[in-house]
């Protein structure tokens, strides 16, 4: 009887092994119904979904751009929005190995991202330096990708830049209204994920009170049908690998053990990673001051030193690992758990000197009860899983 030398073993396991990290690179893409597509000519589908590579890196940004465009005709012009993604919100859509960003929703004409200004839909306008981006500035809809006009059509790509940002300094300017210096963030990116597909069969944008297409609506009494195997995001990163099926699963993980926020959150388990958190105080004067003396204490204030934005601890530049406090002129406005960078403990708002909302992130989703106050009273109570909310 024949055996297999233990080098050809290993040449089949490594065979096996380069096939399947293949297929899981393959996930990054654009997803209709949750089937990936490389080109799109129906516009009455149920959901859009973007799917990127999830790398260490992208732990180490304090916000996020998801930038959605169809270029025009002369390359610098584009029909298309820019996003503002929180940290929190980005790693809640974290799935295994890669980020997992549901655009459209069912039967929505606009995207279910929040812009700028928080609302659904829209975006703002912003000028880049590179000109591959161009100018970004009007709302995205379902009726950018399906109208066009003229040199627009037929084909055109739908582009999708992830980008990573961390503040590189501050801009302070005196507001009369509130006769103070007010600081605005200025930050820097770096992209750190991009995809795209074809965007067929568009038409001429035709016999419309607005000349832009985004004004235009899509005909949802026509669905698309979109072949091809579905992919189960809530599935990814099991048990090593992704998990497909031939219809879309809902289901989600109710395993997380809420941790009610007048409970001190205890050390976790895992080495080395200590969770530091306090029950959340009554007021912002009741805040004690923090230890400046604690190894990894930091402080950012403005360039005359007179007006604190954010102080704490960290293990390194931009990590926080601890408490962290975030101020507006001078005056508290967050408390932030972090462990190694991300939201891991007590979450406190204050709106003038008062607690507003009071919770706590685990793993940088909210997780267990979240009370919002009222001038110090207690209006309501959110409960979180896993950073879904619960009804």
């Amino acid at each position: 009887m024949k055996t297999f030398k233990p080098s050809l073993l290993v040449l089949i396991f490594l065979i096996f092994l380069s096939f399947k990290t293949k297929a899981q690179d393959d996930l990054s893409g654009v997803y209709i119904d949750n089937v990936k597509v490389t080109e799109l000519s129906c516009f009455s589908f149920g959901t859009m979904t973007f799917v990127f590579p999830y790398l260490d890196v992208v732990n180490s940004y304090e916000r996020y751009v998801l930038q959605v465009y169809v270029p025009k005709a002369n390359a610098k012009l584009t029909s298309g929005s820019s996003y503002f993604i929180t940290k929190p919100k980005l790693m809640s859509s974290v799935k295994g190995k890669f980020i997992v960003i549901e655009f459209f929703q069912p039967k929505s004409q606009e995207p279910a991202l929040p812009d700028y200004n928080g609302k659904s839909g829209g975006g703002y306008n912003s000028t880049y330096a590179n000109d591959d981006l161009g100018y970004v500035g009007y709302d995205f809809s379902r009726g950018v990708l399906a109208y066009g006009k003229g040199k627009d059509l037929p084909d055109m790509p739908l582009l999708i830049n992830l980008y990573g940002e961390n503040i590189g300094g501050y801009e302070e300017k005196y507001d009369q209204g509130c006769q103070c210096i007010k600081k605005t963030p200025n930050y820097a990116s770096v992209l750190i994920g991009e995809i795209q597909i074809t965007l067929k069969g568009r038409e001429i944008n035709k016999k419309m009170l607005s000349t832009e297409p985004f004004y235009r609506e899509v005909d949802f009494s026509q669905p698309c049908n979109v072949p091809g195997t579905k992919v189960d995001f809530n599935n990814l990163g099991k048990s090593g690998g992704s998990s497909t099926s031939n219809s879309n699963s809902n289901s989600t993980s109710t395993n997380n053990t809420p941790v009610k926020t007048e409970t001190p959150v205890k050390t976790s388990g895992t080495i080395g990673k200590t969770i530091i958190t306090t029950v959340a105080p009554t007021s912002a004067t009741a805040v004690k001051p923090l230890d400046k003396t604690k190894p990894g204490y930091f402080e950012e204030k403005s360039d005359d030193k007179k007006f604190m934005y954010r102080n704490g601890y960290q293990t390194s530049p931009g990590t926080y690992h601890g408490e962290v406090r975030e101020y507006d002129n001078n005056t508290l406005e967050k408390i932030i758990t972090y462990s190694n960078g991300v939201e891991d403990g007590l979450y406190v708002i204050f709106s003038d000197g008062k607690v507003e909302w009071a919770g706590t992130y685990k793993n940088g989703k909210k997780d267990g009860a979240w009370k919002h106050y009222k001038s110090g009273t207690l209006e309501e109570t959110e409960k979180y899983i896993n950073g879904e909310k619960q009804d």
